[in-house]
């Protein structure tokens, strides 16, 4: 959880592997969950991460080129920002425009809010199975086994996996309806998404 108005976790330099952190910032637009600064260096990876800034950018590159086997991948990005990532002079306001202005860099990444609960534990059932497996470690932050089906961010959720999406027609706004307030179904589709 970061406090600076400024940034998460702050990079720079080559070897890095920064692996399976949740990190949620609350800083100013000029913010950044995960700032990388100055060029990239080489042997870098960053995987199974949840980028989460609440006013900036989940992710901010100074300079970005391409080098051969660095690996940003299986991310979680989520901002309710206008813009949620930035590299070099280039923000983006999805992770879909990101990839597309650079498909060499996150394949198999999402943006799914992470749901946080009181004690910043993951509760969205979204990042649960689809991180990449890794060989540096077999735990999470709290030393349970991942097993072999790793979720993204620090912390491995365990018990049945609940992924129900929302499907048909829902009554709100009595005590008869499926939903008392239209913020408890809003509350309901973010955790559980729909089919339509």
């Amino acid at each position: 959880s970061g406090q600076s108005p400024y940034t998460g976790l702050f990079l720079s330099g080559n070897g890095l592997l920064v692996l399976n952190n949740s990190i949620y910032i609350n800083g100013g637009s000029n913010a950044s969950a995960l700032y990388f600064a100055n060029q990239m260096g080489s042997e870098i990876e960053i995987v199974n991460n949840i980028l989460h800034s609440v006013n900036g950018y989940c992710m901010d590159f100074g300079s970005y080129s391409i080098i051969p086997g660095n690996v940003i991948d299986y991310n979680d990005f989520y901002s309710s920002a206008n813009y949620m990532i930035k590299i070099a002079s280039d923000s983006y306001v999805s992770l879909a425009a990101c990839q597309e202005a650079h498909p060499e860099i996150n394949v198999h990444s999402v943006s799914y809010d992470p749901l946080w609960d009181e004690n910043m534990n993951v509760q969205s059932q979204y990042l649960r199975g689809i991180a990449q497996i890794r060989s540096e470690f077999d735990d999470d932050i709290n030393r349970n086994l991942r097993g072999l089906s790793w979720d993204i961010g620090a912390e491995q959720q365990f018990g049945p996996n609940s992924l129900d999406p929302l499907s048909g027609v829902y009554s709100v706004g009595s005590p008869e309806s499926d939903y008392l307030t239209v913020a408890d179904c809003q509350r309901c589709k973010r955790r559980r998404g729909d089919q339509g």
